[in-house]
């Protein structure tokens, strides 16, 4: 969330704060990667093809193969960190999101019905005088109803059990460590993992990253072989040039709206919250920015910026800033513990417990078989299947 963020950041931070690198910059680290983001960014990608909708696909899993094969080429870890139970203080996010699927599920069935009908009824409609020839009209009533079919589909599109249990069992087989606590959110987990040397940085689109103290995130990876870049926010730089520590930058964050709270009324892009919290709130913070409003607003007649009707401030600041309980870090150490573990087992040559290069092969090769004797088209190159053979 934090409307408005990425586009300030990128306008105004010159510095360290946000850099393009090479991933050879990051050779030897290892990168937590926020899953959830990631396989709701690879489900987007085949949104424009109708069947995916009515069929199981799961080229979302070649994407995750794609994505750990480029890591791998520059010597790079990856520890994939899953979603757990989310504070319920999200439950209005939740359920305004859930319902709104529930509409366009509805609407996009309606349409999909619709187009069905008109193809069967094809034949017998006739044409009717215009300027445009027919043969074009119809391609442009195409490319109508495809762009509304796109648009329904993407926002119908949820994380499924079978979806979290099959790429479990592809990070296993091929070697990745995953954490996944039951009842964290993985978004409060990064900072921890980053901050215990555990994880250099954290691999998200999302913002909430930034808000949750991680310092360092990288987004915008770019899947073309010939760069090999990304983007990375570096929190602490980013701070020093915009001359505001921490606290100030969550509350000009949760003032522009979050998953936990609503923004303030007409009054939601970060670059101008964060004017209030120079101008009111530097010491006092949120307080200090709702006591002044009377200002803020003064010579206005109408869209009075005013804190939403709800508006737990204070519950959310919180969640955002405080550690992780001693349970929680427990539960994320043995987990990394686990996997040094498997990770010795695995180096050793001698080992016949754990036939990582035999099992995890079939494993990744019969779901490549899988996914394209069901489709005709595959847009992924011979590189990604060849990658199996060299395995550690």
């Amino acid at each position: 969330m934090g409307k408005g963020l990425s586009a300030f950041l990128t306008k105004t931070i010159s510095g360290k704060g946000l850099e393009r690198l090479h991933l050879e910059n990051l050779s030897g680290t290892t990168i937590a990667v926020d899953f959830s983001n990631m396989l709701y960014k690879f489900l987007d990608r085949y949104d424009k093809s109708v069947f995916l909708r009515t069929c199981d696909s799961d080229y979302y899993i070649l994407e995750f193969i794609n994505l750990i094969h480029k890591f791998s080429k520059w010597n790079i870890k990856l520890i994939f960190v899953f979603d757990g139970k989310a504070s319920s203080l999200k439950d209005d996010t939740i359920n305004n999101r859930r319902n709104k699927r529930m509409k366009n599920d509805k609407k996009l069935d309606g349409l999909l019905l619709d187009v069905l009908k008109s193809k069967k009824q094809k034949s017998l409609d006739e044409s009717f005088d215009s300027g445009i020839d027919e043969e074009d009209k119809e391609g442009q009533m195409d490319q109508l109803l495809d762009t509304e079919i796109t648009t329904l589909i993407r926002k119908t599109k949820y994380i499924k059990p079978e979806h979290v249990e099959k790429c479990k069992e592809l990070f296993i087989s091929m070697g990745v460590q995953y954490i996944h606590v039951i009842s964290q959110e993985a978004d409060s987990i990064f900072r921890y993992l980053i901050d215990e040397d555990i994880a250099y940085a954290c691999y998200s689109e999302d913002m909430d990253m930034l808000a949750y103290g991680c310092k360092r995130v990288l987004w915008g990876l770019d899947f073309n072989e010939k760069n090999n870049t990304i983007n990375q926010y570096n929190l602490i730089d980013i701070l020093t040039e915009l001359s505001i520590n921490y606290m100030q930058f969550i509350n000009a964050f949760i003032l522009s709206g979050t998953s936990y709270n609503k923004n303030l009324k007409y009054s939601d892009k970060f670059e101008v919250n964060l004017g209030f919290i120079r101008r009111f709130g530097m010491e006092a913070g949120i307080t200090g920015v709702l006591n002044n409003l009377y200002i803020i607003n003064n010579g206005k007649e109408s869209k009075l910026i005013e804190p939403p009707d709800v508006f737990p401030y204070e519950k959310v600041i919180d969640i955002y800033s405080r550690e992780l309980s001693s349970s929680v870090k427990c539960e994320i150490d043995k987990s990394v513990l686990n996997y040094q573990s498997l990770e010795k087992e695995w180096m050793n040559k001698k080992s016949t417990s754990f036939l990582k290069l035999q099992e995890g092969k079939t494993i990744i090769i019969n779901n490549i078989k899988k996914i394209t004797d069901n489709h005709n088209e595959i847009h992924y190159s011979s590189k990604i299947v060849n990658f199996y053979v060299n395995m550690r």
